[in-house]
């Protein structure tokens, strides 16, 4: 997996990963309001930095299609390949409307974009946890070493040309505390938020995915997200600062979301409409075909 953004850009790719609970949406609005106030004379006034905040999955049609399937209660644990599918469309979409446009703009002086990013291609860690689980449950005598790495193969070698993050950054927490801190801010539990156990099994995973993408080169640090939040972003701004990433002077701070066409509307539409089980066949269907192509 070659790093083929390497050198190609000065502008900043940092992405935030972890289960649901971690802080992932506090940490970002928190860090990029920090560096945008950054008023310090030692560093260089000629620089110029703008924040992208945005998340996975995105607003654009796929992502507004997961939404509505995860909104529907439809139990889909058992349909990872579909909805792998749909989160790699998805991703895509974010490269061809956000990151790719951002990452790999071209400044005359030393202007440069700084993207801010909830979730990426390493949230993988949750397809692979359903497709383990579901292959165990259906022939528990394989050996699950490999087929973990036959699924990690599966999963991202679709992703091998999708940029390479500048630095990923990961509050740890365990699945107990993620249940804990869901129900005191959301009241609700979505589908992968149902079961500790499960989410116990996802952050092994993580810690797998990660461990493979270090050896191809990424940079990952982990930091304890059991703490308070005020502890963690002083450990996330220490992270950024040893990665060289503390001197930014911040003249531009927002959020960008996809662009949506009128075509974009009328889909995002049958996306909401009655038949999602139609829909969502259509979907398997496109993803048998899809992954065949990598096999």
């Amino acid at each position: 997996m070659e790093k083929y953004n390497s050198g190609s850009s000065h502008n900043l790719f940092i992405v935030w990963e972890g289960i649901e609970g971690c802080g992932k949406d506090t940490q970002i609005p928190l860090v990029g309001r920090y560096y945008f106030s950054v008023k310090d004379d030692k560093y260089d006034r000629n620089k110029r930095n703008t924040v992208i905040m945005t998340r996975e999955q995105t607003k654009g049609i796929h992502g507004k299609l997961i939404k509505r399937w995860f909104d529907s209660g439809k139990d889909i644990t058992y349909d990872p390949e579909t909805l792998l599918y749909l989160f790699i469309k998805d991703r895509k979409d974010h490269l061809a409307t956000i990151l790719e446009k951002n990452y790999f703009q071209r400044f005359e002086g030393e202007e440069r974009n700084v993207i801010l990013c909830g979730r990426y291609y390493y949230s993988g860690a949750y397809q692979l946890t359903q497709l383990l689980d579901k292959t165990m449950e259906e022939s528990p005598n394989q050996n699950y070493e490999e087929l973990r790495q036959k699924y990690f193969d599966y999963i991202f070698k679709p992703q091998l040309p999708f940029i390479i993050p500048d630095l990923t950054i990961y509050p740890r927490i365990s699945g107990e505390t993620s249940l804990n801190r869901l129900k005191k801010n959301r009241g609700h539990k979505e589908m992968f938020e149902k079961k500790a156990s499960f989410l116990e099994r996802v952050v092994k995973n993580y810690l797998f995915v990660f461990d493979m993408f270090r050896k191809r080169g990424h940079d990952i640090v982990e930091i304890d997200g059991e703490q308070e939040i005020d502890k963690v972003f002083s450990d996330t701004v220490k992270v950024l600062e040893e990665a060289n990433i503390g001197a930014l002077d911040f003249t531009k701070f927002g959020r960008d979301e996809p662009k949506i066409t009128r075509e974009d509307y009328e889909k995002i539409w049958v996306a909401e409409a009655p038949f999602l089980d139609e829909i969502i066949e259509s979907k398997r269907e496109e993803a048998h075909i899809f992954f065949r192509r990598f096999e």
